[in-house]
């Protein structure tokens, strides 16, 4: 307990639980091997190790299954319950999503090796897929009018190529 630990640096000037920690760290190869290269003390190599575990085993995560529930379950639980009622307004909203995650992923399957640059992408994937959810779908609104609207509507040039006659 927080009490006993602070009576135990009282008592003796050090923490219990890090001199448990720093006796366990001297008994692993590894933290051995980091204790000699960076000289820190090997109770606190064991915790940078842990928490660089959990940091690598979120990301992990954040690639699979919590992409698949924010990206998808989510939104198509959304859409459905959009198709039942009897506004069109969440329809529409929720078509904007679907393009533009439709879009997204397709952008991330051309390029989606430019984001392993990053140092977390699962963790960037899923900041990206939240903020189209969040605020009503807003943001999959404002994207798809500025993006995917300018590369399906069409150009004032196929208008001017439509009204040439064509050479026969």
């Amino acid at each position: 307990s927080l009490v006993g630990s602070v009576r135990c640096v009282q008592e003796t000037g050090t923490w219990g639980e890090m001199e448990y920690i720093d006796n366990w760290g001297k008994q692993q190869g590894y933290v051995c091997w980091l204790n000699v290269k960076t000289g820190l003390k090997h109770g606190y190599l064991v915790i940078v190790l842990a928490i660089l575990s959990f940091v690598l085993l979120l990301n992990a995560l954040m690639n699979g299954l919590v992409l698949f529930l924010v990206g998808v379950v989510a939104p198509a639980y959304q859409t459905f319950k959009a198709i039942e009622s009897e506004s069109k307004d969440d329809d529409t909203k929720m078509l904007y999503y679907w393009c533009v995650f439709g879009f997204m992923l397709i952008l991330d399957r051309l390029f989606g090796f430019v984001l392993l640059e990053f140092p977390f992408p699962g963790v960037l994937k899923f900041a990206i897929l939240l903020a189209l959810i969040l605020k009503d779908y807003a943001l999959s609104q404002k994207i798809y009018s500025y993006t995917c609207l300018l590369y399906t509507s069409p150009s004032p040039r196929d208008a001017t190529l439509s009204r040439m006659p064509s050479s026969a």
